[in-house]
């Protein structure tokens, strides 16, 4: 499976489907390629009510409270669980625009979620 594909967005939403988050989290977090192959490549995570699901396009990501912003390679980096989305922040490959201090609310989201990404990630053509 190759990264940003629609097999990739797939396997992504239904690992995240099948997650137990919170069910006191509501958040909307977006993530935008900027260098992705055809173009920008944009999704959003909406979780709320103890559920969480992986929105495409720009339009979804209209009501995010934060955003982050990288290229092809931090992504799949990230995306892996090759670097840590804080490491890349400090090194400056991950840009955060909104409201960062959403995403330190959604820390036990993110505690949740990095399993299930590196099980879509293990799955990913080199």
């Amino acid at each position: 499976m190759r990264f940003l594909s629609d097999a990739w967005f797939d396997a992504m939403a239904e690992a995240l489907a099948d997650l137990d988050v919170p069910t006191d989290l509501e958040v909307a977090i977006s993530q935008v390629v900027t260098d992705a192959p055809g173009g920008p490549q944009c999704w959003t995570l909406r979780c709320a009510a103890g559920r969480c699901h992986l929105e495409r396009g720009e339009s979804a990501a209209e009501a995010a409270t934060t955003t982050l912003h990288s290229d092809t390679a931090t992504a799949l980096a990230i995306a892996t669980g090759e670097l840590p989305a804080g490491r890349a922040i400090l090194h400056g490959h991950l840009r955060i625009t909104g409201d960062p201090l959403s995403l330190v609310a959604a820390t036990p989201l993110l505690d949740a979620i990095r399993p299930a990404l590196a099980t879509v990630g293990s799955r990913l053509d080199r």
